[in-house]
């Protein structure tokens, strides 16, 4: 039996004859590691951290979850200097009065993609490859904490997710001073109390998408200040690209939204509509939440609309509002329903097929539908528009049958949750499995489920089966 040292000699032995391989066989060993055991070993030496950093298809796919101090800043930047040096970092810092109760520990969770934002234009793919997602959870007595991390590393943050409870935005701002190579934020702001203006607000000559929603901590919370987040619009001008207002409180902000807006999803409040009418540069526009637009003023804003081929989404939808996109003429692209918001229900969908013809410059539709109302399916199948079909919980074989009757590209895509609440996303095609990533309804099915699934199995549907 080996004593304790020798036990420890032959460790040392094998350590050192690990660190001996030339690179090629190191890396081998090192692409077995987890996400965890990556971020050790990169730190063991500086061979093995160029190796790490220098080589992101080690990482790909792993996660790693890091329990310590959420105090434990020098932890993390000494953490991601394991990490590839090549990746966009997406951030996500999480502030939670009830943390404790729900994550039991604070710590960091990494995960690690070889996909991009999809904030990017399509362009701007082949150069964002990679990224590594960082979360922060952290109680609500760390804001200070979140923005401190912020200050040290947004030269290498692409994108920021603030999901915040309680507590003062301004001093997470006024840190954005220092992300400069921002693009996206993202702020879930549950508020109960004001929020002055920063003095100045430096442009982030990046940042090009912002999204933004509120709720009130409290019933007393009354209506929150917005003059923090007009100033943040505003000092961005006509650079941002794409803007999403997704509560009722949030609305407001579209006074300081630019009219150069190429991407927008807002709720439909009363007077909306009118607001839009200086956005002429609008290639997508989403209405999200509740209520849905009225069909009246809905009918009217699509056919004054001057502006280019819009892609148009819809996610409450009633059979009067199916009517009224008749009126869709410049509608390229459309997609009624929304997982997160509700599912077209049949009558709207008996309304559909009488709609389509009044739509010349229709390529696309995308339904999400909860009930099985096969005729209407069959109809909408058979023809050359539908691309894109969700539904929840169908027999595998109706779904086999919709992608076979479509003389196109049709995809289903069929939701399934478990005992459990386990999402299972099955995607049924006609194209073989290699061509996933080449598929731009695939794509968009990939877009559309990412906070649900992160990869959907894929079913090739053939008409030998």
């Amino acid at each position: 039996m080996s004593g304790p040292g020798q036990v420890e000699q032959e460790l040392e032995e094998e350590e050192l004859t690990l660190t001996a391989l030339p690179d090629l066989p190191l890396l081998r060993v090192l692409s077995h590691l987890s996400g965890e055991d990556l971020l050790s070993v990169g730190r063991v030496c500086i061979r093995l951290c160029e190796l790490t950093r220098g080589h992101p298809s080690l990482w790909w796919g792993k996660k790693a979850s890091i329990r310590a101090s959420i105090d434990s800043e020098e932890l993390l930047l000494d953490m991601l200097q394991a990490t590839p040096a090549c990746a966009d970092l997406r951030l996500e810092l999480h502030v939670d009065a009830d943390h404790n109760k729900i994550w039991g520990v604070r710590g960091f969770y990494f995960f690690f993609s070889k996909t991009c934002s999809d904030e990017l234009d399509e362009a701007d793919v082949g150069n964002r490859a990679r990224s590594l997602s960082l979360l922060i959870m952290c109680s609500v007595n760390y804001s200070e904490y979140g923005a401190s991390v912020i200050r040290k590393l947004g030269s290498r943050t692409k994108s920021i997710d603030f999901k915040s409870e309680c507590i003062r935005l301004d001093e997470i701002f006024d840190s954005l001073q220092n992300a400069t190579s921002l693009e996206t934020l993202s702020v879930d702001w549950h508020y109960d109390c004001m929020v002055p203006p920063l003095k100045c607000f430096k442009t982030l000559q990046k940042l090009h998408s912002v999204t933004i929603q509120f709720c009130p901590a409290n019933k007393d919370s009354g209506f929150p200040d917005l003059r923090l987040f007009s100033q943040l619009l505003e000092a961005h001008g006509d650079q941002l690209r794409c803007v999403r207002l997704l509560t009722h409180d949030a609305v407001p902000l579209l006074d300081a939204c630019p009219s150069g807006l190429h991407r927008l999803t807002v709720v439909a409040k009363k007077g909306v509509l009118a607001k839009l009418e200086r956005m002429r540069h609008l290639s997508e526009l989403v209405f999200a939440g509740y209520p849905p637009p009225a069909p009246s003023e809905l009918a009217t804003f699509l056919r004054t609309w001057q502006g280019p081929p819009l892609r148009l989404a819809v996610r409450q939808c009633d059979t009067e509002l199916v009517r009224a996109l008749g009126a869709a003429v410049s509608v390229t692209h459309l997609e009624l329903g929304g997982w997160d918001w509700g599912c077209i229900g049949e009558s709207g969908l008996r309304a559909l097929p009488a709609v389509l013809p009044a739509l010349p410059r229709l390529q696309s539709l995308v339904l999400f539908a909860s009930d099985l109302v096969s005729d209407v399916f069959r109809e909408l199948a058979s023809g050359p528009v539908l691309s894109l079909l969700f539904l929840n919980d169908i027999q595998t074989s109706v779904c086999r049958d919709l992608v076979l009757r479509n003389s196109t590209s049709l995809h289903v895509v069929n939701r399934s949750v478990d005992e459990n609440f386990r999402c299972k996303v099955i995607l049924f095609g006609r194209h073989p499995e290699a061509g996933l990533e080449s598929c731009s309804v695939c794509a968009e099915v990939r877009s559309l489920i990412k906070q649900e699934c992160r990869t959907p199995r894929y079913v090739c549907c053939e008409q030998s089966d």
